[in-house]
C-alpha cells in the first residue's frame, strides 16, 4: 500500500508519531508542540485528493454502507448534556457515520470542502480523501482531544508581546474583526481555532477562512475574486505577504474578548451553539485510538470535558464584551485599537 505513494512523512507531535503517505508535498503543521511522554501513539494516515475516487466512496458509503453511532460520540453527547444541562441531540450532528462489513467510514459534509475518512481505530490506520487542509484537520482533531492541550473555538492577534483572543458564535465577526486589526500591524495568531496550555497560547494553523463579502483587505480580495465558494480558506504563510505570524504568547499575556453582533445576547461560553467550547465536538471520533475500552472511555471523556471546561470558564470569566454593529465595524476597529494603545 506505501509503494503507490509518492512522498512519505514522520511527523512527531507531542505523543503522536503519524506516518504520513501521500503524492503531494506537505508542509508539517503544529511543530512547536513538543512536550515528553514516555509513551508514542503511532498512525499511519493515507492521502488520497483524487476527487473522483472521493466521490466514489462517498457514494459507496451511502449506497452499500450501515449509518450508525460511533460509541465515542454517543458517550459524548450523553456527558455534555448532563454536565451543561443541555438536551443536544445527536442526530443533529453534521457528520455522517458508516459500517461496511468490517470497515468504518467518516463523512464530513462541509459546504465549502468535505471529505471522507476510512478508518480503524484496532489497527491504527486512516485514509482521508480529500486535500491536504483535511489532513491538517484530522491531525488537529487528535491534539484536540489530547489531555495536554484545551482548544477554543476563538480568533487570536497579537502585538507587543500581548495577544488578544476573539471568543464567539459562528459568523459574529470574529474574522472580520481580526482581518481589520492585521492591517494596523497586528500579527495574526489564529483564525477559528486556538490551543492552550496552562502557560501558553497557540495557534492551531495559519490559515484563515474568509467570507467572499467582508475581507476588505487589498491581498485577500485579490486571492478570492477568482473563487466561486462563498467561503475561502487562505494559507497565509504561503499567499499574503503582507500578514506577520505570531508563534506563540505567555497565556498570562493574553486577554479574552466576546465578539457578538448588537442584536444578539451572550448567554456564555458553556451555552454558545456549539456544544463545547472546544473547537469542534467532532474531534471526538478519534477518542478510541486513545483509549479502547467502552468503560474506560466513558471515564476519560468526563475527566477531559470537566478539564476544559473548568480551564476554559475560569480564563474567560472576566473577558470583556465587544459588541459589533456592522454599519459602524470600522468605529468598532478603531476603538478597540485606542484601548490596546493605553
Amino acid at each position: 500500500m506505501e509503494r503507490n505513494y509518492k512522498y512519505q512523512y514522520n511527523w512527531q507531535i507531542g505523543v503522536y508519531s503519524f506516518n504520513i503517505y501521500t503524492e503531494t508535498k506537505l508542509n508539517m503543521p503544529f511543530h512547536y508542540l513538543n512536550f515528553r511522554n514516555d509513551k508514542k501513539i503511532r498512525i499511519k494516515i493515507f492521502l488520497n485528493e483524487n476527487i473522483l475516487e472521493k466521490n466514489r466512496i462517498i457514494s459507496f458509503c451511502k449506497e452499500k454502507g450501515k449509518q450508525y453511532t460511533p460509541d465515542e460520540l454517543r458517550i459524548f453527547y450523553q456527558k455534555i448534556n448532563s454536565l451543561l444541562n443541555r438536551n443536544l441531540k445527536i442526530e443533529n450532528h453534521i457528520n455522517k457515520y458508516y459500517k461496511y462489513k468490517n470497515y468504518l467510514f467518516a463523512y464530513f459534509p462541509y459546504i465549502t470542502d468535505n471529505f471522507v475518512l476510512q478508518y480503524s481505530n484496532k489497527y491504527n490506520y486512516i485514509k482521508i480523501y480529500g486535500n491536504a487542509n483535511n489532513l491538517y484537520r484530522i491531525i488537529l482533531d487528535f491534539l484536540t482531544i489530547n489531555q495536554r492541550y484545551l482548544p477554543l473555538h476563538a480568533s487570536a492577534i497579537s502585538k507587543n508581546n500581548y495577544s488578544f483572543s476573539f471568543i464567539g458564535e459562528s459568523g459574529g465577526g470574529k474574522t472580520s474583526f481580526l482581518i481589520k486589526l492585521l492591517q494596523k500591524n497586528y500579527r495574526f495568531l489564529a483564525d477559528d481555532s486556538v490551543f492552550a496550555n496552562n502557560f501558553k497560547i497557540f495557534p492551531t494553523n495559519y490559515f484563515l477562512s474568509v467570507r467572499k463579502d467582508f475581507p476588505n483587505h487589498p491581498e485577500i480580495n485579490s486571492i478570492i475574486k477568482n473563487h466561486k465558494e462563498e467561503k475561502v480558506f487562505i494559507d497565509i504563510e504561503k499567499e499574503v505577504s503582507s500578514i506577520l505570524l505570531s508563534n506563540s504568547i505567555n497565556i498570562s499575556k493574553n486577554t479574552f474578548y466576546i465578539i457578538k453582533p448588537k442584536e444578539k445576547k451572550w448567554e456564555g461560553i458553556s451555552k454558545m451553539n456549539e456544544p463545547f467550547p472546544a473547537i469542534s465536538h467532532h474531534s471526538f471520533w478519534c477518542t478510541k485510538f486513545l483509549v479502547k475500552e467502552n468503560k474506560d472511555l466513558d471515564k476519560w471523556i468526563e475527566n477531559k470535558l470537566r478539564d476544559s471546561l473548568f480551564f476554559w470558564e475560569s480564563k474567560t470569566k472576566n473577558a470583556q464584551t465587544i459588541t459589533i454593529n456592522f454599519n459602524e465595524f470600522e468605529s468598532e476597529i478603531e476603538r478597540f485599537d485606542e484601548r490596546i494603545l493605553l
